[in-house]
Formats: C-alpha cells, structure tokens, sequence
C-alpha cells in the first residue's frame, strides 16, 4: 500500500467536519492526493484524495523488498562472481492520447486520438531477477511495462545461434531463484491459521491474511490480531478482494504448496462458512444480542448440529414480508419462503432444558446475501454470500457528494432533506430521541434495558442496528437497513424512526420496549 509523505500531505486540505469518521481514533482528517491519479487511481466512488489511516505500509511485500535488497547486495558486494553473457530486456509501454504528438495536417503540432507503442530496450548485467529489479528500482522500467522479453545478447547478434540455456546468466537466474523462493517462503505465512496465505488480502493496517481468516476474525473482532488497530471495515477492495501481488507471487513460487493447501482447506470443510443452517423467526443484527427460545424439534435438531460441528453459527432470516403480493405477482411459481437478507449469529451462551428445549443467547456476527437453498431434515441450510460495508473512502466521498448537491439546491425539496445532513448530524437526531426517552423512564426501567441490550454503542456502523433491536418497529421497517451496505444510508433510514413512532402516538407509557 502507498505510503504518505509530508509532501504529499501538504497538496492536500481534508475538512475535519465533514464526518463523524474525522473525529474517530486514527488520522482520517490528514491526507492526501494519491500520486497514481493520472494512473487509474480514483473515480466516482472513490476520490484520489486519500486518507492516511487508508495507507498503511503493506507489511508483507515491505518484507519481501528487504528479502531482494539482501540478495542485491550480495552481489552488489561482490561476494559471487559472475561472468559472461549479459541479457537484453525489451518492453512495450502505451501512453496516453495526451501524451503522444503527432503532426497535424496543417504543420502544427496536434495531439493525436490514438495512443502509439514505444518499446524500450535495456541491457541487464547480473541475470534477469536481479537486473530487472534494479532496473525497476533506479526508475528505467515503468510499472505498466507489457510483453517484456529477455534474449541473451549472444544470440542478438547471430540469429542462427541457439539460445544458450546453459549460459552464466541463465545459471544465476536459478542460484537466485532458489534463494529468493527460500527467503520468501518465511514470510508468506498467515498470522491466524499459520499456514500458506490462501487468497491472500490486506487490512487497512497493512497486515495480510488469508481472506477466509479475515472473515473469521472479523466474526470475533474488529481488532487487527498483530498491531490491535481497529478495522473500521471488510478487507475487500473493490469486487475482488485478493491482494493480485501477493497471489502472483504465491502462484509463481509455490504453485504446488498453494494446490495442496486448497485441496486440504475443501476436504476438511473448515473454510466453508457460506453454507449455513438458517432459523426462520426473527430479525437479528451484526454485534447485537439475540435472545432465543427453541422449542420445534427440527430447530433442536439444528441448533445441535451447530454446536457439534458449525463453530456454533446459523443464520437467522424472517418471513417473506410480501409473500402476498410475490403471489399475486408470479401465480406460477411459489413465493420464497424468507426474505433474501439475513443476519449470521454465533451461539454465546446456551442451556438445555430437561424436555430438550434450548434457551439461547446469540451475537449477530455478519450480513448475507442467500444466494441458494434446500430442506436438510425440515430447517433450510442455505448457500450465502457474505455482505460488507463500503471502505470509509467511498462513505466519506459519498457524504461529500450529497451535501454538495444539497448545497446547490439551497437544501430544497428535491430529494430527502436527510441529504442535506452530515451523517454527524443524522446519528445525533436519533441519541436526541434516546435522551428524551431517558429523561421520562424510571430508573430501575432503564437500568433493565441497558442489562438486556447494552449502553448506545458510539460506532455508527453498529449504532443503527442497536436502534432498531430497541424501538417497537414493524419488521417490514427494521429489515431496511440489513441489505444497505453505506453507514450513512442506514442512518438516514433510522433518523426517520422518531417521528414515525410519535406520530403513531408510541410511548413510554403504551410500550413495554422502553428505551434508557
């Protein structure tokens, strides 16, 4: 990952009250414009004005830059001799329309619409590894270079002549080839399963996991398990979340070593999270408590099996909240039987009763997605795909966009007046509602309810589904916020709740979900 310079940082004014993640722990209110946005870097979800707390050092290829540097220096020093037949590199680079002149037909010079190939060549004195690395890193090779070939400069001259595979370069291509494999290998090891990083993807820290272990400590915590930087976020980066250098150096040193952890990880089932039992009763939501009463017997039988052999998760979904109109829409086919969106939950405390009924209590880990599903002995196990929230660059360039249409339009009707709001604003509407309940419920009331729910939590990611675990709101109402992804989305949909509970005449008195 890139890392800030003071320089950097002073081409750049980030506004300190844009968003509640400014006054959040880490250095979101330092920045800076990104030097690759002329290469690829921004676009209208993601600004190319990063934050710092977004560029951490990437620890792992960091390492494996001081594992070249060793071997670099080796030679560099002298300790191994190497002589005879150097290597020509050529390689092909395209540059933008704006940068390729032309002549135009009147004389002049013009700008031409159609980027033209240049090839570049380079002779490397010590092998290909070790040339193209120093080539690379003195600045003479681009980092878009494409179709790079190498030829021995022998075989330049005689075209007749056959490739020398035995040559001094070819032969210390391989002495560094092993040595560069040997040293790697240490450092390519996860932190969480110990193991070959298997689809390998990078924190926001700069730590890189396998991708199903980032998954599983995120299910446990939002604590970074090296460095206990929080991790406001998923590791994904765009659709893919795979760290693309990282997986091409694994598929090109240990192509064998990644196939067998892969066979091992599908034998052994461990990683197959996506496939879960689900409950179909209520609503629940990530880092709330669920309090639960199993009494059918195919939910017995499923809540066992979660504990035998699940890691002690099920997914919970509620009833298709339209499955009249699904019918009347489509007569042809039966409606779903649950909504799409649904909450994972782990088991965090559970007693069996003497009649084989099961109180539990359970902590909502992650969204999903049911993507699949069948009927294994009366509960639906179902296939799902894990739902995360958008990157904190993308929340604030998303904030950023709606306040500056707001702006424009003088905050008038067009679009909700929740747009005008900074999502600061939007999550103090709904602690304003929360401190006029306070302030009317008995003490001994709003000591039960912080037992049974907890304190207000100060993250706005989770805030909004601690909101709707308390207030007495339809189902229909509550499942909005399950499938959106954007913080401050999910506050503009709970900042609505307040005036829709006094307006239906809701309160203290008429409820027994009385709130703080």
């Amino acid at each position: 990952m890139l890392a800030a310079t003071s320089d950097t940082l002073s081409s750049s004014v980030r506004k300190d009250d844009l968003s509640f993640f400014a006054s959040s722990e880490g250095r979101r209110e330092e920045g800076f414009v990104c030097p690759w946005k002329d290469k690829g870097c921004g676009n209208e979800r993601i600004s190319a004005e990063h934050a710092l707390d977004d560029c951490g050092v990437d620890v792992v290829l960091g390492r494996i830059l001081d594992v070249f540097e060793k071997v670099v220096k080796d030679y560099e020093d002298g300790q191994r001799q190497w002589s005879g037949s150097d290597v020509c590199m050529r390689w092909k680079t395209t540059p933008s329309a704006a940068e390729v002149v032309g002549e135009s037909e009147t004389g002049g010079n013009d700008v031409t619409t159609h980027p033209m190939e240049q090839v570049h060549k380079a002779t490397l004195r010590i092998g290909r590894y070790l040339g193209t690395y120093l080539l690379a890193r003195e600045g003479g090779l681009p980092y878009d270079a494409e179709d790079v070939v190498y030829e021995e400069v022998a075989t330049i001259n005689d075209p007749e002549k056959e490739s020398l595979n035995d040559s001094p370069s070819n032969k210390l291509d391989e002495v560094v080839y092993e040595q560069l494999k040997t040293a790697i290998r240490d450092e390519l090891d996860c932190q969480v399963c110990y193991g070959l990083i298997v689809d390998p993807c990078i924190s926001p820290c700069g730590h890189s996991f396998c991708y199903e272990c980032a998954n599983r400590i995120r299910d446990n915590s939002n604590l970074c398990p090296l460095c206990r930087k929080k991790m406001y976020i998923s590791f994904r980066e765009g659709p893919d979340p795979v760290h693309a250098v990282l997986r091409c150096l694994l598929d090109a040193f240990f192509p064998d070593e990644i196939k067998s952890r892969k066979e091992a990880i599908e034998e052994d089932g461990t990683y197959d999270d996506d496939e879960i039992p689900l409950f179909v009763c209520t609503l629940a939501f990530p880092s709330t408590p669920t309090y639960l009463h199993i009494f059918e017997p195919r939910y017995r039988l499923m809540i066992r099996r979660a504990l035998d052999y699940g890691n002690s998760k099920f997914g919970m979904v509620i009833h298709n909240l339209y499955h009249d109109l699904a019918a009347q829409a489509h007569p042809d086919r039966p409606p779903e039987p649950f909504m799409q969106y649904g909450t994972a939950v782990r088991i965090e405390w559970r007693d069996f009763l003497p009649d084989g009924r099961i109180m539990l209590t359970a902590v909502g880990t992650h969204k999903f997605k049911v993507l699949r599903y069948g009927i294994l002995d009366g509960y639906y196990r179902a296939r799902t795909e894990r739902v995360d929230d958008i990157s904190l660059a993308e929340e604030e360039n998303l904030e950023a966009r709606e306040l500056a249409a707001a702006s424009q339009n003088n905050q008038s009707t067009n679009g909700s007046p929740l747009n005008a709001l900074s999502t600061l604003q939007l999550m103090q509407i709904c602690i304003d509602f929360l401190e006029k309940q306070r302030t009317n419920s008995a003490p001994a009331v709003r000591e039960r309810v912080n037992r049974v729910f907890g304190q207000p939590p100060t993250d706005p990611a989770i805030f909004p589904y601690w909101f709707a675990n308390v207030l007495p709101i339809p189902d229909e109402e509550a499942y909005k916020i399950i499938p959106l992804t954007s913080v401050r989305e999910r506050l503009k949909i709970a900042a609505t709740w307040p005036d829709m509970l006094e307006n239906s005449g809701w309160s203290i008195s008429t409820s027994s979900c009385t709130i703080l």
